[in-house]
């Protein structure tokens, strides 16, 4: 399934944009969309899409359509797009961080086209949000999750599309997606947020962070992120995300004791089980 397309992306932002720019490469025809002018317009001026438009019915004539905008928007964009004709329409797919809300919303408000709705996150990206830190070449070598995917040819064309990024496809349940990313991604996100908060409300901020170094900026590298999106994968995967908080202030409670008890044996035996983990998982992953 090589055959050129029209592509639409909703949400001209570093995913949609860097999106955008893998299938212009590809030699797809690429529609965007964003409730910004001002964003429709950079993406034009940048040649990340052909055309662009704050209207939503730019993507009427479009094979596949990609919803890159935070999960919270993503039914209201669903809705709107059921509105439409989309009368070359193969696939709608979307690229949140949380997949049972989308897939129950896409069942709900896409009606006989639902089946045409497949569950995605490409596990890419960067700290840094909106049109202007799109790139090419985003998404390549990195895994992108297909969540509960439909077995039929919309499945095939997203896979497709993805591949022509680069992407390597896995499968898994939304359920499980959902549970895995709130430990392995949104509780990180959470702490990095909670530990810039908790020094910077503090009367001698300025004291304290004229001294943070690498391993500071490190641990906060993603406290960076866009606020919108980080608000609506709380509340989309709020009982995951609280379970992992529980797990954790648990964990620390556990660490706090051994420190205020002097148990040196503990905090070594704590510290270098971290480490060897840590490690062990460093050199699965690169070689990979």
């Amino acid at each position: 399934m090589s055959e050129k397309q029209v592509i639409g992306v909703a949400g001209l932002g570093l995913i949609g944009g860097s999106f955008a720019l893998d299938m212009l490469t590809c030699g797809h025809a690429v529609l965007g969309h964003d409730i910004d002018p001002q964003t429709c317009r950079s993406a034009m001026d940048n040649g990340i899409v052909h055309q662009a438009s704050s209207d939503c019915k730019i993507l009427d004539d479009c094979s596949a359509i990609l919803l890159a905008v935070p999960v919270g928007s993503i039914r209201e964009l669903l809705i709107q797009l059921a509105k439409l004709n989309l009368p070359n329409l193969h696939a709608v797919f979307d690229a949140s961080s949380t997949k049972s809300e989308p897939t129950a919303w896409a069942s709900q408000h896409l009606g006989s086209r639902s089946s045409l709705f497949v569950a995605c996150h490409p596990i890419a990206g960067k700290e840094r949000s909106g049109v202007h830190n799109a790139h090419a070449n985003l998404f390549r070598d990195h895994q992108v999750v297909l969540c509960d995917p439909p077995d039929n040819s919309a499945s095939e064309l997203v896979k497709n599309l993805w591949q022509q990024c680069g992407c390597e496809i896995k499968i898994m349940s939304a359920a499980g997606h959902d549970r895995i990313f709130a430990a392995v991604s949104h509780l990180p996100h959470m702490l990095a947020y909670l530990l810039v908060n908790l020094l910077g409300s503090r009367p001698d901020k300025d004291q304290l962070l004229s001294h943070a170094a690498g391993g500071f900026a490190d641990f906060t590298r993603i406290a960076s992120s866009d606020p919108d999106m980080w608000r609506d994968v709380c509340i989309s995967n709020s009982e995951n995300i609280l379970t992992e908080l529980n797990s954790y202030r648990n964990e620390l409670d556990q660490l706090a004791k051994f420190i205020s008890t002097g148990d040196k044996a503990s905090i070594h035996n704590y510290f270098a089980k971290a480490r060897e983990q840590r490690d062990g998982w460093l050199a699965k992953r690169n070689s990979v």
